[in-house]
């Protein structure tokens, strides 16, 4: 159920993203449907070659699960942004140990996995520590920089 669930909000959103970058209009399902199906060629090519290849779906299934957290850093770090932004510092550390926590693992992973750098475990897990630390950095700077903005606005 995991993929199914996670590749039709996948999908939406790509149609979604896609449409507003292009400015095309998705108010007529012929419309939705047009971009949709270009979509959906893609997808089936992929997914042709995931069952085609004897290690296809293995393949796909890790560059999925990694993708699927480093979008999650992407998530906490606009909610830490937000709060950070509208004066409720005391709780950025909610989404802060989370984003910390997997911008070490996503970065290490992918430092030491055959299919990315394949760094030995030391020097991974080194990467991913200054990654993690640098991603709380940048955040925080981050929210301050739009908090001052905003404060300006006002």
């Amino acid at each position: 159920v995991l993929p199914i669930t996670s590749g039709d909000t996948a999908l939406r959103g790509l149609r979604l993203i896609g449409s507003e970058n292009l400015h095309l209009d998705q108010k007529s399902m012929g419309k939705r449907l047009g971009l949709s199906s270009i979509i959906f060629v893609l997808v089936a090519l992929i997914i042709c070659w995931a069952k085609l290849s004897a290690n296809g779906f293995n393949i796909l299934w890790r560059y999925f699960a990694w993708s699927n957290q480093t979008v999650s850093l992407f998530a906490l770090a606009a909610i830490a942004i937000y709060l950070i932004e509208h004066g409720k510092q005391k709780f950025v550390w909610m989404p802060m140990i989370p984003g910390a926590f997997y911008a070490f693992v996503t970065c290490t992973y992918i430092m030491n996995a055959k299919i990315g750098f394949h760094i030995p475990w030391t020097g991974a897990y080194i990467i991913g520590a200054v990654f993690a630390l640098v991603y709380v950095y940048v955040v925080i700077q981050f929210g301050k920089k739009r908090a001052a903005k905003l404060e300006k606005a006002l």
